[in-house]
């Protein structure tokens, strides 16, 4: 198998991952709406600045290989976020699909302050944030295996590589 077939195999792992994610989030959702404020126009999770994996970058980069021209956001909230809307939400990293679920960490469960304020969800609504690390860093040491970067892509840099060309200095 040549670095290009393995490259493409791997972006289809972390596809089929990202899509666990989200299927994950919305049957929780589902089942949790009235104890969770996560929906359209919610970014309270976007103003973070964020680096990811090089895979995803790679994935965010082949999903969307070019970005329209547009101010930059502000520091302190991610550079995809446009009007409170993920700009890239097809191909958004695996934090960003996890966001607003409860974490099962190895300190306990964690969550959005917004979210289960009165009552946890049953247990089978904590996502482990161990498993989840594991199959990303699983991917990303196969990715770097093949030839790849192992540094972590800033979500700003890459929106400006995106934009290049195409944003108004």
């Amino acid at each position: 198998m040549t670095n290009l077939e393995i490259k493409k195999q791997l972006l289809n792992n972390l596809i089929q991952w990202q899509q666990k994610l989200s299927d994950f989030f919305s049957a929780s959702f589902a089942r949790n709406s009235r104890h969770m404020k996560c929906g359209e126009g919610c970014s309270a999770c976007c103003h973070v600045e964020r680096t990811v994996f090089p895979i995803e970058a790679e994935l965010i980069r082949q999903t969307y290989p070019s970005l329209p021209a547009r101010q930059e956001s502000e520091q302190g909230q991610c550079a995809f976020l446009l009007g409170g809307s993920c700009t890239i939400y097809e191909a958004r990293p695996s934090i960003c699909r996890s966001h607003g679920l409860a974490l099962l960490t190895d300190s306990g469960v964690s969550h959005c302050e917004l979210n289960f304020n009165e009552e946890l969800p049953a247990k089978e609504d904590w996502l482990s944030q161990n498993t989840a690390d594991t199959v990303l860093s699983t991917l990303q040491i196969a990715y770097e295996k093949a030839g790849h970067s192992a540094e972590r892509v800033s979500l700003r840099l890459l929106w400006r590589e995106l934009t290049s060309g195409n944003n108004k200095e």
